[in-house]
């Protein structure tokens, strides 16, 4: 039994996959996508970036890819 946190971190990979060779995916689109509220998923793409499994830009054209 995986954990709701797994779940939707392999969701969000997943969607980051389709989309990688294109742009980076921001995280409201993330959010649509998951299905889960903002402050959730942040948590679970910060615990992907500090272990290296996503990559995140800031600003204004900003968002995550793999």
């Amino acid at each position: 039994k995986l954990s709701s946190k797994t779940k939707y971190g392999l969701q969000a990979c997943h969607f980051l996959g389709i989309n990688y060779p294109d742009n980076t995916v921001s995280a409201s689109t993330l959010e649509n996508y998951v299905s889960v509220s903002g402050k959730y998923l942040e948590k679970i793409m910060r615990m992907l970036s500090t272990r290296n499994i996503v990559c995140a830009n800031r600003g204004a054209s900003g968002g995550y890819y793999l």
